[in-house]
This record gives structure tokens, C-alpha cells and sequence, in this order.
């Protein structure tokens, strides 16, 4: 049995003769069969299956037959193309790569250090003057104190 992840991102699904009863109502759940139709996926021939698509203007389940075809014997040895790619370039050949990304790290650091906001450390300073001040004058209000900075 496949995960409920897999099952939910198939695009095509081809459900054969089935005999067990849990697959046969995972598969109904899997292709929104009506109950009264299980039946219908024990008693399948062979060549013959529910079909279903997502994704699509009509995704639900279709009866479907599929013709036999004989696989190919003996075809010979198999000649692929070739893949074009873009041989990869090492960074002695291009120099210019390794400048570029130094400038552009040096570039974010700046930004970074110039976003930083500095309001944290005026708060910090803020709060040190005050605890001072507190210190110095155990009795007065803290309205005073403020007053005072």
C-alpha cells in the first residue's frame, strides 16, 4: 500500500481486478467510487480498470480497457542520444566570479550592520541610568527619576 501522500498526488490512476477488501475500499476512497459500485472492481477482466485523472475539466472514475500489446524482444543494444550541457568552469578559469561574490557579500554585510537597529542598546543604557539613579535614591518614585534623566 502506498502512503496517503503519494496517493493524494498521483495524476493517473489505473485500479485493475482487485480482490482484498482493504484495497478495494481504499481504492473506492482513492477514486470517489459511489459504495454501491465496489463490487465492480472484483469482477474486472483482464485488460480492463477504473481510470482517473486529476487536474483535469472531468477528474472522476471511468471504466477503461487497455489493449495488449507484446513487449518487444530482441531489439539490439539500445543507442541513446547525447545530453547537451555547459561544461562546468572552475573558479582559477573565472576570477571575475570570486570578485563579484566578495562585493556582494561585503555589499550585504553593510546593509545588515545598517538595518541593525541601535534602539536596543539606548533602551539598555536608558534602564543602567535609571537603576543608578535608584540606587542613589532609594525613596524616591520612579516618576521622579525619570524626571531626573
Amino acid at each position: 500500500m502506498a502512503s496517503k501522500h503519494i496517493k493524494r498526488n498521483t495524476y493517473y490512476t489505473f485500479a485493475f481486478n482487485l480482490s482484498d477488501a482493504e484495497s478495494v475500499y481504499t481504492v473506492s476512497l482513492h477514486l470517489q467510487l459511489d459504495p454501491r459500485n465496489r463490487r465492480l472492481l472484483g469482477s474486472l477482466s483482464p485488460g480492463t480498470c477504473l481510470f482517473r485523472q486529476t487536474q483535469t475539466s472531468w477528474n472522476n472514475a471511468m471504466l477503461c480497457k487497455i489493449d495488449y500489446v507484446q513487449p518487444a524482444r530482441n531489439i539490439g543494444p539500445i543507442e541513446y542520444e547525447s545530453q547537451p550541457y555547459t561544461p562546468a568552469v572552475s573558479l582559477s578559469e573565472s576570477p571575475h566570479v570570486l570578485a563579484d561574490l566578495d562585493a556582494a557579500i561585503k555589499e550585504h554585510n553593510k546593509t545588515v550592520k545598517r538595518q541593525k537597529p541601535n534602539h536596543k542598546l539606548q533602551l539598555e543604557q536608558l534602564s543602567l541610568q535609571l537603576l543608578k539613579l535608584a540606587a542613589l535614591n532609594p525613596y524616591a518614585p520612579v516618576a521622579r527619576l525619570f524626571e531626573r534623566l
